[in-house]
């Protein structure tokens, strides 16, 4: 991996490029691979798998904002299909903040029973979300955020039953509408899908433990669901710049803890908006 993007480039390389490596599956590897810089924890199973390596047993890398580049080889995916192929046990990845380009391979799944929080924000990755990511169903944390991502979410995004913070926003490509097998990330805290080009109904939204929705810049059309005031932990809601029309839903009331809405910017065709202050004096901001 250090080779493969431009190790020498990298911010802070701490003890990736050393010569001398330790003997394999010993005390001092395990003390080696936890000096490497972003790698942040290294787990010891009682029992390994026989020929099994430690490098199997990283759980934790953290390589954000570390100038990391080239990634991919001109195959597009090979570098980075092996990188997941030797972390099976991987449990987060942060490689945000990045420029890393080319296409997320479909090995992706290699550490689908392990994996939770999978942060690739703020790089060139392109093409479409491939299916295979959400075979990893214990992902909590799911960062595609400011890519050159392209084509429509898969509807297969509802079997991330345990997701709670999902960020695709700045992906100008992703298109079309939101399956309706969103309605089953129940678990979800914060959903910022703005900034796309994103069109048809809003989704249906059913988590009581969301607090920030941020759908803005998109194309959305219809009217705003009632039943988004089902979403009672809502502190934040951007709706402003889509395309929206119909009346704000009274049902907007029952979100006590709503401080901000922002709604009226860019949605022309939506009626009562010139009661909305009485309808949510709660809010700090509406706008």
């Amino acid at each position: 991996m250090f080779s493969g993007t431009s190790g020498a480039n990298w911010t802070d390389s701490s003890n990736w490029n050393n010569p001398s490596s330790p003997e394999v599956n010993s005390e001092e590897e395990k003390t080696w691979f936890c000096s490497l810089y972003g790698v942040q924890k290294v787990t010891r199973v009682p029992a390994t798998i026989p020929g099994d390596t430690l490098v199997n047993l990283i759980t934790e890398i953290n390589l954000s904002h570390n100038n990391l580049g080239n990634i991919l080889n001109n195959d597009g995916s090979k570098m980075l299909s092996d990188f997941f192929y030797c972390l099976p046990g991987l449990v987060k990845l942060n490689i945000s903040h990045n420029e890393l380009s080319g296409f997320i391979p479909r090995s992706i799944d290699a550490a689908k029973a392990s994996l939770t929080h999978l942060r690739l924000g703020f790089n060139k990755f392109r093409g479409c979300i491939p299916h295979e990511i959400f075979n990893c169903t214990a992902l909590t944390v799911l960062d595609l955020c400011y890519n050159s991502f392209e084509g429509e979410v898969p509807s297969y995004i509802g079997c991330l039953r345990q997701l709670e913070i999902l960020f695709l926003f700045g992906n100008t490509g992703l298109k079309g509408s939101i399956p309706q097998t969103f309605s089953r990330l129940s678990n979800l805290t914060q959903c910022y899908l703005f900034r796309c080009s994103f069109s048809g109904p809003l989704p249906r939204f059913t988590s009581t433990r969301l607090s920030e929705l941020l759908l803005h810049d998109n194309h959305f059309s219809g009217a705003i669901p009632s039943d988004l005031s089902n979403c009672s932990a809502l502190i934040t809601l951007r709706l402003d710049d889509n395309e929206l029309e119909g009346p704000i839903p009274e049902s907007l009331k029952l979100l006590e803890n709503l401080r901000y809405l922002y709604v009226v910017r860019g949605n022309s065709k939506l009626t009562g908006v010139d009661t909305v202050n009485s309808l949510l004096p709660h809010c700090t901001a509406i706008k």
